[in-house]
């Protein structure tokens, strides 16, 4: 540890793009002479933290299960220390500099100029193999592989981003740290997947990921996007070196960082393994980036970037996740009923494996499928459904998971116009619930016969029959049958409003030039 030198003005974590070749070279040579390090302080042991089931949930536990933490709200914390050990690792091997960072949220034709030659040529002419090209797993006497997707390397138009920076720009929208979270992680997951493929020892491999040196670049740049939304939270007024969710799990020291010396060697991470105390990286680990911007902008420019997209009005799918003890793609579609008029929504991935770590998220995962919506023509309210299929990383359909879905509506918060006049958001006029008293005598004629339509063709009654009578709602055994109308519990306002919204959907159908009216009885 004594050999690691800390000169502050020297740890910045540079774009790998950004490098020259001498310092390239500088850093394969220091990767070589780390990967050579067969003991604790060695990149083996580092790299085993990830996957490895030795340490987690302790030692000694009768039943272990790999140490990295996904599905949860300490992910970025984990990943941050793992980072600051490789980091570490480097400097004590004679790396001068910051851990350099990948940055795949902008459009790319390659992997990084790096990690894709074989060998390369040192500052004397004399040639080498790269450390970088893949990496050796000694535990299973094997070497690390890459299949990089075509996906990786979309080009997208002029004046657009590509779909994974999008998911970037989402995950950045959010205020709340565990919003935040959920979003980014899942973005985080296409790198490992697109870049891994099918190859067994990869980075689609929760077990063996980081042992490929390519990890490491993708991990410090998936810490740089946490740093930009830390700044992005400080510029926006809001909490940004701490999170008011997951408070528990965010006191518990994580392992296998907490651990003894013996197990992790590096006194800073090993000191500051608190989730808590991970958030300030400039303070406590002592590195910074060479800037936090995001495909060119600044954080002010990437502030009016997002409340440009927030004021628009937008459809979101979500989707209920928890661990199911494998690397997936869940690939989504919007199919509008009684046609054959169905379109690709979006697709993500799920980064696991029978070692993983339990998990669970506590809220969920959020896609915006506004594109697909207007594509199809279809308003968030009318006749469509949500189609999913769920593959592992060679295409094989997995039959068995079953996912929680939704489609939700947020509305757009308007935006300044000329002179600063605040201009509302723009909403359907048929969608305005109206005052009762308040209708003219045009509209209390355009209720009454899409009313009587619905009597006469009985579709009233079928909805009226929901609340009360017939009984058509059977108990887990379906011994008994109740009414399926809730009261005297906490979900008496949601069944109400999908009784409301289905009322107002048929009257729509049917011509009526306004949404159901309100009686104010208040």
């Amino acid at each position: 540890e004594e050999a690691v030198k800390f000169d502050e003005t020297h740890r910045s974590r540079k774009d790998v793009a950004s490098m020259t070749k001498h310092e390239m070279n500088e850093l394969r040579t220091t990767m070589a002479a780390f990967a050579a390090d067969k003991t604790v302080t060695g990149y083996q042991q580092v790299a085993a933290f990830h996957g490895s089931t030795n340490w987690c949930p302790s030692p000694n536990a009768t039943v272990k299960y790999a140490c990295c933490q996904h599905g949860m709200a300490t992910f970025p914390h984990w990943h941050r220390l793992l980072t600051v050990n490789f980091e570490n690792g480097l400097r004590r091997n004679g790396y001068y500099g910051g851990l350099p960072y990948w940055d795949w949220t902008r459009p790319i034709h390659a992997l990084p100029t790096i990690v894709i030659e074989e060998q390369y040529t040192d500052d004397k002419g004399e040639v080498h193999l790269n450390p970088f090209f893949s990496g050796a797993i000694d535990e299973i006497s094997a070497n690390t592989s890459r299949a990089p997707s075509p996906t990786l390397f979309e080009q997208p138009e002029f004046g657009h981003y590509t779909h994974l920076a999008d998911e970037i720009f989402y995950a950045l929208e959010q205020e709340d740290f565990c919003d935040f979270e959920i979003q980014f992680e899942i973005a985080h997951n296409h790198i490992h997947a697109l870049v891994g493929g099918t190859e067994p020892y990869s980075m689609s491999s929760l077990e063996y990921s980081a042992f490929d040196p390519i990890f490491m670049l993708h991990h410090s740049n998936v810490d740089r996007i946490w740093a930009i939304w830390q700044a992005l939270q400080k510029f926006r007024g809001k909490s940004y070196n701490s999170a008011n969710c997951a408070i528990e799990k965010l006191h518990k020291p994580m392992s296998p960082f907490s651990l003894g010396s013996d197990i992790n060697p590096d006194a800073m991470t090993r000191e500051h393994s608190v989730p808590f105390d991970v958030f300030d990286y400039k303070k406590t680990f002592h590195y910074e980036y060479d800037t936090l911007e995001l495909n060119g902008l600044s954080i002010p420019q990437l502030s009016r970037e997002i409340n440009r997209r927030k004021a628009k009005n937008r459809v979101f799918i979500t989707f209920t996740l928890e661990g199911l003890k494998k690397s997936l793609l869940v690939q989504y579609y919007i199919k509008e009923d009684g046609t054959d008029h169905k379109m690709k929504a979006g697709e993500f991935y799920i980064l696991g494996s029978e070692n993983e770590m339990p998990w669970k998220f506590d809220r969920a995962y959020k896609s915006d499928i506004t594109h697909v919506m207007d594509e199809m023509k279809l308003h968030y309210t009318d006749k469509y459904h949500v189609e999913y299929t769920v593959t592992d990383m060679t295409g094989a359909e997995v039959a068995d998971v079953k996912l929680s879905t939704s489609v939700i509506y947020e509305p757009g918060l308007g935006k300044y116009g000329e002179g600063r006049d605040w201009i509302e958001p723009v909403t359907s006029a048929s969608r305005i619930r109206k005052n009762l008293k308040d209708l003219s005598g045009g509209e209390i004629e355009s209720l009454r016969n899409t009313f009587k339509q619905m009597t006469n063709d009985v579709r009233y009654q079928q909805i009226a029959a929901f609340h009360g009578l017939p009984a058509q709602c059977p108990n887990k055994d379906g011994t008994k049958v109740y009414t399926c109308c809730i009261h005297g519990m906490p979900t008496f306002p949601h069944w109400h409003r999908l009784y409301v919204a289905l009322v107002e959907d048929e009257l729509l159908a049917r011509g009526s030039g306004l949404a159901v009216p309100y009686w104010d009885w208040t």
